[in-house]
């Protein structure tokens, strides 16, 4: 069973109209439950964020502030140690960094530099049908962050009760079954793994040519493949298997709404060995619809196509 021993938490003290609160709010605070929810059940250690996106203009007045009242540096500092002392209160051992800077980079060159096998981060909701911007802290860090990334939506409940694992059936998609298995032994939370069959583009344009036998026994050798795989990973319940035909974006999402998934476990595509990551359609369709949590995982071979010294 895979364990997590390192947890990075992308913290947001900012909102619209303050640089800095006293504690983080909606889906970072859910991002902060989370992670210390998680670390409980794995002894691992958790390290806190928060990075101050300021010009450096900004950033030149904070470090000359001389006045008896604390600065934004240190305002921040004090709301990260109280979340230090939130999360040593339930027995997590924990830490706190505040930086300057992009919020996505300074997190990649942490995950990086830290070697940490996880990364946790919020959110923002922008609408029912549009939950992710392109371009968010979230999406750059999916596409960037070397190793795996939740993002988090509130509420959700502790422990979770119900993950899919989308698996293409490629290696990345082994990996996403593995931590998904752990992540179901580990919360007692029921596992769905799901594949969507996509036929050679001829066949998809004429489904009428395909016949009805050697669809069913495509279908047979997936499930069975599956079955396999979990089972391998020692999962002691048996999950729900669902083949179906069609785009896995929207078999993801029927899946989702189907058995009311919180958290949805995939991997990412990319090429092995080239600074940088190329989600795949499915991931970016899916990205600014999904209603539930999703943990991503990255290709064995992935490289973090940053400078990571170039990211102070």
């Amino acid at each position: 069973m895979q364990r997590f021993r390192k947890i990075l938490v992308g913290v947001d003290l900012a909102t619209s109209n303050r640089l800095v609160c006293s504690e983080p709010y909606g889906p970072s605070a859910e991002a902060v439950r989370r992670a210390i929810w998680l670390a409980e059940l794995t002894q691992a250690h958790v390290s806190f964020l928060y990075s101050l996106d300021a010009e450096q203009a900004t950033e030149r007045l904070i470090e000359e502030h001389r006045g008896d009242q604390p600065n934004i540096l240190e305002e921040a500092s004090a709301a990260m140690l109280r979340l230090v002392d939130r999360a040593q209160a339930t027995k997590v051992e924990a830490t706190a960094k505040v930086t300057m800077g992009s919020s996505w980079r300074q997190l990649v060159r942490q995950a990086v530099i830290g070697e940490y096998d996880l990364v946790i981060v919020g959110t923002r909701d922008t609408g029912p049908l549009q939950r992710v911007l392109v371009g968010s802290t979230a999406m750059k860090l999916l596409r960037k962050c070397p190793c795996p990334v939740w993002v988090t939506r509130p509420p959700a409940p502790n422990p979770t009760q119900a993950i899919l694992v989308a698996h293409d059936l490629t290696a990345v998609g082994h990996q996403a079954l593995e931590l998904g298995v752990s992540l179901s032994e580990l919360t007692g939370g029921r596992l769905h793994i799901l594949h969507a069959l996509q036929l050679p583009e001829f066949d998809e344009a004429f489904p009428a040519r395909i016949k009805h036998d050697d669809l069913e026994r495509r279908k047979a050798d997936a499930k069975q493949q599956l079955t396999t795989q979990a089972t391998d990973f020692g999962l002691k319940s048996h999950p729900d298997i669902s083949v179906v035909m069609g785009r896995p974006s929207d078999a993801i999402l029927q899946a989702i709404d189907r058995h009311q998934i919180e958290l949805l476990v995939m991997g990412t595509i990319a090429r092995t060995g080239i600074r940088g990551l190329l989600m795949g359609n499915t991931a970016e369709r899916l990205m600014p619809l999904l209603p539930c949590s999703v943990l991503a995982i990255k290709p064995k071979g992935f490289e973090c196509p940053l400078d990571v010294d170039q990211l102070d």
